[in-house]
């Protein structure tokens, strides 16, 4: 029997994510998720979520370390871009706490751009990254 992919998303970002709150399984199941799968497990994620009438936020974006350097998380943020153009949305941006160098070097290679540091909820430096779709 083959577990929930919301319940391996869940997992997979809490335990690979340095978040303020959890992620629970409910959540992810109302949200819409670009999800990798490698046979039924899930091994990487991103979100893409609406914040204004021409704006995106991707969330999230996570790969199982066993799975990292293949190009899956420039594939899924490449998806989760294409999600954003999809709902007619003209910026993505996405905020990466800035002692995460591997995400920001994802990001800088994909065309974003750091466009404001500022100090998030948990106290750490956080940056700010933003794409014209």
């Amino acid at each position: 029997m083959s577990i929930d992919p919301a319940e391996q998303v869940a997992e997979l970002i809490n335990t690979h994510s340095s978040l303020v709150e959890p992620v629970f399984a409910d959540q992810v199941r109302q949200n819409d998720y670009c999800i990798v799968l490698v046979g039924d497990a899930v091994v990487g994620c991103a979100k893409t979520s609406r914040v204004s009438w021409y704006q995106a936020e991707i969330s999230h974006l996570v790969i199982r370390p066993e799975h990292r350097k293949r190009g899956l998380a420039r594939n899924i943020l490449g998806m989760a871009c294409d999600k954003a153009r999809g709902m007619n949305l003209k910026v993505a941006q996405c905020t990466i706490r800035r002692d995460n160098a591997a995400s920001e070097s994802l990001f800088y290679r994909s065309g974003f751009q750091l466009t404001l540091v500022f100090t998030g909820l948990s106290g750490k430096p956080l940056g700010l990254w933003q794409k014209a779709l």
